[in-house]
């Protein structure tokens, strides 16, 4: 009885007591606002544990400089919560948004369009971004440099199939009539996407090869928040 007795008072310390240990890092060394929410808050320590798992599985299906990509994305990833958690006045709401971050974050990096996603830039300076939507669906935003066009598949994601590589979206936001149509297919291949044009585009040319730029990211442009 003296032994179930002491093993009860164990568990409810640890059950009220805060984590000592996270599952991508040590709670003893937590010192931004955001690690130390990981570590207070055992649903969200959970998430972080599951988005290291995540992203270890990322980076293993990939190769090369690809590699490096999945690595500086969620580097990237997270400085972007920890200020956006730091900033936030309300630590309730802030924490509550914290999490649904990190669930998002799950999905996209478990998903199969994930290893597609990234910023591509033309010699010419023209830039494809694709990147995933708030359902884990494809969609492709694309900016013409010199002539300052934009044009976006808006509502036109799609689902992409495991191991897909081509793909084919319609561009229909941006464009200036009804006979301004704007067809892409593209053809990923490691850190390259090859595109192919349909269509007025609204007087861009974006067919040609694209290379994935390590240093940019899906989460510097706005309409991916």
């Amino acid at each position: 009885m003296k032994w179930f007795s002491t093993s009860i008072v164990a568990m409810l310390t640890l059950a009220f007591s805060p984590l000592t240990q996270a599952a991508s890092f040590d709670c003893g060394l937590a010192k931004s606002p955001t690690e130390k929410a990981i570590c207070n808050d055992q649903a969200l320590s959970l998430l972080d544990e599951k988005l290291n798992v995540a992203f270890k599985a990322a980076r293993e299906q990939w190769r090369g400089a690809a590699r490096e990509y999945v690595l500086n994305d969620q580097r990237a990833w997270l400085r972007d919560v920890s200020s956006e958690f730091s900033g936030q006045p309300n630590n309730v709401a802030a924490l509550k948004q914290l999490k649904e971050r990190y669930r998002k974050r799950n999905r996209h990096l478990s998903s199969p369009a994930y290893p597609l996603t990234g910023v591509y830039n033309k010699a010419n300076g023209d830039k494809l971004v694709v990147y995933l939507d708030k359902s884990e669906r494809l969609g492709v935003t694309a900016l013409k440099n010199d002539l300052n066009i934009v044009r976006s598949c808006g509502n036109e994601v799609i689902d992409v199939p495991i191991g897909s590589t081509n793909i084919s979206l319609n561009l229909s936001e941006g464009a200036k009539n009804a006979l301004d149509l704007c067809q892409l297919r593209l053809g990923f291949s490691a850190n390259r996407v090859s595109v192919v044009k349909q269509g007025q585009c609204s007087g861009a040319n974006y067919a040609g090869n694209f290379t994935r730029d390590q240093k940019d990211y899906v989460g510097n442009y706005r309409f991916n928040k």
